[in-house]
């Protein structure tokens, strides 16, 4: 069976973004534990018992660590989209290619349009 160089490059395309998504996940945690060490080895006395406050907060309330954790969350995915723009550009720059060219930086073609929804165009 033959498949056109467009068939090779979405079933590319569409690993290429399952996989990205399934390392994304890891990322995230690892991220996230990261940072709330991070912080806590910054930490002041007063610091200190605002964090283990909040804590023992979010422990006994599944509610608040939810809405606590979603925030988290957010704040997160607006960070990675920045960073992770400016890590495209910069990689891509190391492969001498160019946007709009060999990789699409804005997606208009409907066929595409579920890949508007990747963290680097939101």
């Amino acid at each position: 069976m033959n498949f056109s160089a467009k068939d090779i490059t979405q079933k590319a395309r569409e690993e290429a973004k399952t996989k990205y998504n399934e390392e994304k996940q890891k990322l995230a945690l690892q991220m996230m534990i990261m940072s709330y060490y991070k912080i806590k080895s910054m930490l002041t006395e007063s610091g200190l018992r605002k964090v283990q406050n909040i804590d023992q907060k979010r422990n006994n309330d599944d509610n608040y660590n939810k809405k606590f954790s979603e925030i988290i969350l957010t704040t997160m995915d607006e960070d990675w989209s920045t960073s992770l723009a400016k890590l495209v550009t910069n990689i891509s720059k190391q492969y001498g290619l160019v946007p709009g060219k060999d990789f699409n930086i804005e997606v208009e073609n409907d066929h595409f349009s579920e890949e508007k929804n990747l963290d680097f165009y939101v």
